[in-house]
């Protein structure tokens, strides 16, 4: 069983997971799956497990076997599970990309999804005019509220936790 490491077992720490999007040709996003879920569709599943979790390509989560639940997190994990990680997933595909001082860059994995994160998190602090601070109880208390509020993320499998709808330990946070 994965188990997750400090810091990221901490309720005060948010945990963003990864996900890959289609867009349609008119610019909406029209469905999610866990990063490395959709990747060498051609490889068996036992051969494609193996060459994402070799080439670190794949989504991690878990639950801590330490750090319980916080309360924010209550109602939607499992009963009996420590906190749980990843909080939610953002944009991972090895196509998100980035500008930097006047220069393209292409990213992907967590090292896409935590920066594009915390850059929201920094527009949201900006356009609030203070710091807002640990964000997570807000963020699960809106998806308790309206689960529509966030994408659904459709499929994918770490090898350990599979994608379902709501909360699970692959992708985090979901709509249903």
């Amino acid at each position: 069983m994965p188990q997750p490491s400090y810091p990221a077992n901490s309720p005060y720490v948010s945990n963003s997971g990864g996900a890959e999007v289609a867009v349609s040709p008119t610019e909406l996003l029209i469905q999610s799956a866990m990063w490395g879920g959709n990747i060498g569709s051609e490889l068996g599943p036992p051969t494609l497990l193996w060459f994402l979790i070799i080439e670190n390509m794949i989504a991690g989560g878990g639950y801590s076997l330490l750090v319980p639940a916080p309360s924010y997190q209550q109602g939607l994990v499992p009963l009996g599970a420590g906190r749980d990680n990843p909080d939610f997933s953002f944009p991972a595909s090895v196509v998100t990309f980035a500008y930097f001082d006047g220069t393209s860059y292409f990213l992907g994995g967590i090292s896409a999804s935590a920066p594009l994160f915390s850059g929201w998190v920094g527009d949201l602090d900006l356009a609030v005019g203070s710091s807002l601070g640990n964000v997570n109880p807000m963020i699960y208390g809106m998806a308790q509220k309206d689960p529509g509020l966030l994408m659904p993320v459709a499929y994918g499998n770490n090898g350990v936790y599979s994608v379902t709808p709501g909360y699970n330990a692959a992708t985090g946070l979901s709509g249903s």
